[in-house]
């Protein structure tokens, strides 16, 4: 909900999205030399989760994001995975 609410009040424009759970939390958004990315991760989050906030983010920027950085691991994933 933190996350959430930091990204729909700040006036940034940000063309890039880190999303994954607690460990991607530690990487410093402002280190992308080229992008100016959020860093969307939060605890405990699943990988089931991250559509929803990757559309909500999409939502609010008004058209699509130009990389999306995923925190990925293959226990987190149970086939078949669907997005839409």
């Amino acid at each position: 909900m933190m996350k959430t609410n930091l990204y729909t009040f700040d006036s940034t424009s940000y063309d890039g999205l880190i999303v994954g759970t607690s460990r991607s939390t530690y990487i410093n958004q402002h280190n992308f030399k080229n992008a100016n990315v959020f860093n969307y991760s939060t605890a405990a989050m699943h990988i089931k989760e991250y559509n929803d906030y990757i559309e909500y983010a999409k939502l609010k920027r008004g058209e699509e994001f130009e990389v999306i950085y995923l925190e990925v691991f293959p226990n987190q994933i149970s086939f078949p995975v669907t997005f839409e």
